[in-house]
């Protein structure tokens, strides 16, 4: 497997939606060998679990306020 047939089914891949057993196996086997593909993953999933991890955004209290009169400048 080449590095961008892994990427075009790692979305599939990382959210654990890969019903085909030997594409599975196929990815795996590419994680498991390409370093490149395996930083690839550890990025995103560190990403990911950073993200879980958070507590949230949460706007300031005028942000609606603001929201609209930006908006009102934006309609013609």
């Amino acid at each position: 497997m080449r590095c961008s047939e892994f990427r075009h089914h790692y979305s599939s891949f990382r959210d654990g939606l890969i019903a085909d057993a030997d594409l599975l196996r196929r990815l795996e086997f590419h994680l498991a060998e390409c370093q490149l593909c395996a930083r690839h993953h550890q990025s995103v999933t560190w990403g990911v679990d950073l993200l879980k991890d958070s507590a949230g955004i949460e706007p300031s209290p005028d942000f609606g306020h603001r929201l609209r009169g930006r908006l009102q400048t934006l309609a013609p």
